[in-house]
């Protein structure tokens, strides 16, 4: 993982199983790693557990424009993005509504 050293990754859905311990594998190859997640506890426990100092853990909805362009404004320029966020709303897919169904594509594929 040398050449992963300091760079700049931005984790995207921090808080999951998949992406804290990947910003704990980043964080210990060197990068200069920050975290995103919706929720504020668990945010904090993810940036624990992967030495992530808490000025780089960023309460965030990545649906919304604000929360990214304002995360945009306070980190350096992104090397590597990991978009390691994810919903599942779990439902017969007749039973889905129009705005569930616009929130799992947006979240998972936009």
């Amino acid at each position: 993982m040398e050449k992963i050293k300091d760079k700049v990754v931005l984790v995207v859905g921090g808080t999951g199983t998949i992406g804290r311990y990947t910003a704990k594998l980043l964080q210990s190859s060197g990068a200069d790693v920050y975290i995103t997640g919706r929720d504020e506890n668990k945010l904090k426990e993810a940036a624990d557990f992967a030495s992530v100092p808490p000025q780089r853990a960023f309460v965030a909805d990545i649906t919304k424009p604000r929360d990214l362009q304002y995360i945009a404004s306070v980190i350096p320029p992104v090397d590597i993005l990991i978009n390691a966020a994810g919903i599942g709303i779990i439902k017969n897919f007749e039973d889905l509504t129009a705005e569930e169904f616009e929130r799992t594509i947006s979240v998972n594929l936009t």
